[in-house]
């Protein structure tokens, strides 16, 4: 299993990094990193009272395709904290950068 999440959270980072080299120069690319790595690499429980771990848009998606639900608030919040601390690293490592790796 810590197999499949490290490989998953891999080829999260490579999605995320070439959208990152797609985009153009300035805050808007590690905005955009960020945001596409919350949204692949978030992982939360497959029901509730379960200890198995899956990517949250997969479980979104299999929600949103069955007729008893378990609730998409649950993963809405895990999302969006999956979200915003990927914003902030991404916020935080786009200051250090242009603070005090820019070149003279």
């Amino acid at each position: 299993m810590i197999f499949f999440i490290i490989l998953y959270l891999f080829i999260a980072i490579l999605i995320s990094y070439s959208f990152f080299k797609l985009l153009p120069k300035g805050f808007i690319r590690y905005f955009f990193f960020s945001i596409i790595l919350g949204l692949i690499s978030g992982f939360w429980f497959v029901q509730p009272g379960v200890s198995n771990l899956a990517p949250i848009l997969s479980i979104f998606f299999l929600e949103n395709t069955i007729i008893q639900s378990n609730g998409n608030s649950r993963l809405i919040r895990a999302l969006g904290g999956s979200v915003l601390i990927s914003f902030i690293l991404s916020s935080l490592i786009f200051l250090l950068s242009k603070n005090y790796f820019r070149k003279k």
